[in-house]
C-alpha cells in the first residue's frame, strides 16, 4: 500500500493528511473530505455572509428553524460547555469582534488604528435556547455565535467515519489539530511535531503515540493575534472575562481519544494557567497535556512526558 497525501486550504487554515491505502480509493476519500469540509464551512463559518451561522447571528430574539447539522453542533457545544464549566462557549463572538477578530484572519489588518469598541455585554450558552424537537435555535440580542472553540475537533471526529472504512493507517490535520492512527508506509509511527510557540516554523518536540487512534490539538496565543486601538489581542477569548486570555501560558498541546475533546480541552487548560490547568488535566480521563509557559518552562500532566521526544 502507498501513502497518498493531500493538502489544501479551507476553514482559514491548511488542511493536510496522509492515507496508507489503494491510490484510487484514497483519491476518492480525499475528494469526499474536501466536499465535507466545504459543506461544514458553508454551514458554520462566521465570516461567510451566506452561511447558516451568519443567518442565525443576524436574527437574534427569534426562534429560527435550523438544519439538523446546526442542532447537532449546538448540542456538542452545550456538552463541551458543561464539561469545561463554561470555559469553552460559542457565545464569545461579540468579544472576538470587539478584540479585533472581525474578518477571516488572512484578510485581517492586524494594526488598524481603530478606536476601542464599547464594552461587550457577555452572554453564555445558558442564554441560548436550543429546541432539538422543533429544530429551532434562539439567541439573545447582542450575541454572536462562533464555533472556533470546537469546530476543528468536531469536523475531525466526523471525518474519521469516512476514513476508517478504508484504512486504519492515516493522519489528518486541520491547522495542526489532528487525528492519527496506525503507521506510515515504512511501518513507523507517523511523526507528530510539537511547535515552538515562540518560533512557529520550528518544532521543539515529537510525539510518539501508540498505534491505535489518537487526537492531538494545540492551542496557543502567538499565532492569530493583532493590535487594535493600541492594544494587543489574540483570538483565545476567556468567556469568564470576555477578554483574550492573560496568564503564563503560551501554548497547550493535548492528547485525547476524541478530537472534539482535545480541541476544547486544550483551550480549557490554557484559560486556567499552567498550574491550575495541569491540575485540571490530571483529573480528566484519557487526557494528557503539555503546557509551554512564557518563560519556556514545560509543564506536563502525569503521563504526557512518556509520549514526548525533545529535539
Amino acid at each position: 500500500m502507498k501513502t497518498i497525501n493531500d493538502r489544501f486550504y479551507a476553514l482559514g487554515t491548511t488542511i493536510e493528511g496522509g492515507f496508507r491505502a489503494d491510490q484510487v480509493l484514497a483519491e476518492k476519500l480525499c475528494e469526499k473530505i474536501r466536499l465535507r469540509i466545504a459543506e461544514f464551512e458553508n454551514h458554520f463559518s462566521r465570516f461567510l455572509p451566506t452561511s447558516e451561522l451568519s443567518y442565525l447571528n443576524a436574527n437574534p430574539n427569534r426562534e429560527i428553524t435550523v438544519s439538523p447539522q446546526m442542532i447537532e453542533i449546538m448540542l456538542a457545544a452545550r456538552k463541551i460547555w458543561s464539561l469545561t464549566d463554561g470555559l469553552v462557549d460559542p457565545t464569545i463572538g461579540q468579544s472576538l469582534i470587539a478584540a479585533g477578530y472581525d474578518v477571516s484572519f488572512e484578510l485581517l489588518n492586524n494594526s488598524d488604528g481603530q478606536p476601542a469598541p464599547a464594552r461587550v455585554v457577555r452572554r453564555t450558552l445558558r442564554d441560548v435556547n436550543i429546541d432539538e424537537k422543533l429544530n429551532t435555535v434562539k439567541i439573545p440580542e447582542g450575541t454572536t455565535l462562533d464555533f472556533g472553540g470546537i469546530g476543528k475537533g468536531y469536523i475531525l471526529d466526523q471525518l474519521i467515519n469516512y476514513i476508517e472504512p478504508l484504512t486504519q493507517d492515516y493522519w489528518l490535520s486541520l491547522g495542526g489539530d489532528l487525528v492519527v492512527s496506525g503507521r506510515d508506509g515504512t511501518n513507523q509511527h507517523w511523526p507528530i511535531g510539537v511547535q515552538n510557540p515562540q518560533a512557529l516554523d520550528q518544532d521543539i518536540a515529537e510525539l510518539k503515540l501508540p498505534s491505535d487512534r489518537w487526537a492531538v490539538a494545540t492551542s496557543g496565543i502567538t499565532h492569530r493575534r493583532g493590535v487594535k486601538a493600541g492594544v494587543n489581542w489574540h483570538h483565545l477569548i476567556n468567556p469568564r472575562t470576555g477578554q483574550p486570555a492573560m496568564n503564563d501560558v503560551l501554548s497547550v498541546t493535548v492528547v485525547a481519544k476524541s478530537a472534539l475533546l482535545a480541541d476544547a480541552f486544550a483551550k480549557t487548560i490554557l484559560f486556567q494557567g499552567s498550574k491550575d490547568g495541569i491540575e485540571w488535566a490530571n483529573r480528566q480521563k484519557d487526557l494528557e497535556a503539555l503546557v509551554i509557559t512564557d518563560t519556556q518552562e514545560f509543564v506536563f500532566s502525569d503521563n504526557m512526558k512518556k509520549y514526548l521526544k525533545f529535539l
